[in-house]
C-alpha cells in the first residue's frame, strides 16, 4: 500500500500468511488487524497487522499472531508480506494577483503568513490558498509581495528560499513535502478621466468663436 505524506500512519497492506502442518496446509490473505484464521479441524488463530509508516520511506509490512488454544509448534508459518510506502506530499502555496487604480500612492500585493498550519483541506482566504499541507503540520516561510506605484504590471513577489514545516510534536517534516509557489502580482491600472469641453454659439460675424471652458471628471 502507498499513499502522499499526511501526517498519518499507513497501516494496511495486503499479506499472506501460511500455516502449514505435516497433513494439511492453509495459506491465508489478510488486509485488515484482527483477521480470524480456521487451520485443522476447528483450530483457529488470529493475525493482527502492526505495521505502521508515517513518515516518507517505505517499510515491510509486520503482523501478529494470537494462537489462542491453538499449538503453534504443530505449525510451520510462512508469510509474504505487502510494502507500506509514503511517499513525499505535493504542498502548492499560491498567492493570489492583485490590481487597483493608479492613485499615485505606493501600493503591494496580497500578503502572505509567516506562518500557517494545514487542516486537512485547501485554506482558501482573499489573499492566498494553500494545498496539500498535512492536518496540525505548520509551515513557516516569509514572503514579500509585489510593490509599485506608477501604473504597470509588476514583477511577482517572492517566497524565501529557505523554509520549514513541523508537525504537531514539533518534528521537522519538510522533507515529506515536495512544494511549489505561485508569487502573486500586482497590477496598477491607469486612472481614467474624462474631459469635456464647453459648447458656444453666435451669430457670424467673421471672427474667431472660441470658448475656454472645460470640465475634468476623475472616474
Amino acid at each position: 500500500a502507498s499513499k502522499a505524506y499526511d501526517g498519518i500512519a499507513l497501516t494496511k497492506a495486503p499479506g499472506t500468511v501460511s500455516f502449514e502442518r505435516s497433513d494439511e496446509s492453509v495459506s491465508e490473505e489478510f488486509t485488515a488487524a484482527g483477521s480470524a484464521i480456521t487451520l485443522v479441524g476447528s483450530e483457529t488463530v488470529t493475525v493482527t497487522l502492526t505495521g505502521s509508516q508515517t513518515e516518507v520511506d517505505s517499510s515491510t509490512n509486520t503482523y501478529a499472531i494470537n494462537w489462542g488454544t491453538t499449538k503453534e509448534s504443530n505449525y510451520t508459518v510462512t508469510d509474504n508480506l505487502g510494502t507500506l510506502t509514503v511517499t513525499p506530499a505535493a504542498l502548492t502555496v499560491t498567492v493570489k494577483d492583485m490590481t487597483v487604480p493608479y492613485d499615485g500612492e505606493v501600493h503591494k500585493g496580497n500578503l502572505f503568513p509567516e506562518t500557517i498550519t494545514g487542516n486537512g483541506e485547501t485554506i482558501t482566504t482573499d489573499d492566498y490558498t494553500v494545498t496539500g499541507l498535512g492536518k496540525d503540520d505548520t509551515l513557516t516561510i516569509t514572503y514579500t509581495p509585489a510593490s509599485g506605484t506608477n501604473a504597470s504590471t509588476y514583477d511577482k513577489g517572492a517566497f524565501a528560499e529557505t523554509y520549514t514545516i513541523v508537525n504537531a510534536a514539533g518534528e521537522d517534516v519538510t522533507a515529506s513535502y515536495e512544494i511549489t509557489y505561485a508569487n502573486g502580482t500586482l497590477e496598477v491600472t491607469k486612472k481614467a478621466i474624462t474631459i469635456t469641453a464647453g459648447s458656444a454659439t453666435k451669430v457670424y460675424d467673421g471672427t474667431e468663436l472660441k470658448h475656454a471652458g472645460y470640465t475634468n471628471t476623475p472616474l
